[in-house]
């Protein structure tokens, strides 16, 4: 099996489990509650219905439909204290990068659109160089990395 492959089924991998691991780091380092995992899910009709109404009324554009409905993660949950409703988009990758970044920037500012509601733009992936780094603290967005290898994943 060639690297480009065994890249791409461990970076399946990878975002196959990531949101068992990101959801209760979310809770703890956000202090919040009713952290709900939305899309993708099998239960995620509504949250898709509420990114086209948000389409259909102009509060987002095509793209930014396409930019969520394309995410790896889309979580909501409660603040505490006071119940604020705060969302969470999230990139997974192996190897974190700008585009990984850009990514989930975009995904949250398209949601804090559609929902008029905070969203936090998170990452998560097995490592992250220093210029990615200070380019995710730029955009604001939230890096959590997996302590794993991913060789750890290795298919082979």
């Amino acid at each position: 099996m060639n690297d480009y492959w065994r890249d791409r089924m461990r970076e399946d991998r990878l975002k196959a489990k990531f949101h068992k691991k990101l959801l209760p780091l979310l809770v703890c380092e956000f202090n919040v509650r009713r952290l709900r995992h939305v899309w993708p899910d099998r239960y995620s009709g509504q949250f898709r219905d509420d990114i086209y109404d948000a389409g259909d009324a102009d509060k987002i554009t095509d793209e930014d439909e396409r930019r969520l409905l394309g995410a790896d993660l889309v979580a909501h949950a409660q603040q505490k204290p006071g119940g604020a409703t705060i969302w969470f988009a999230a990139e997974a990758s192996i190897a974190i990068d700008k585009d990984t970044i850009d990514r989930a920037r975009q995904s949250a500012d398209a949601i804090n659109n559609a929902y008029e509601q905070d969203a936090v733009p998170v990452v998560y992936g097995y490592r992250i160089d220093d210029p990615q780094r200070e380019h995710a603290r730029e955009q604001g967005v939230e890096v959590f990395l997996d302590p794993g290898n991913p060789a750890d994943y290795d298919p082979a």
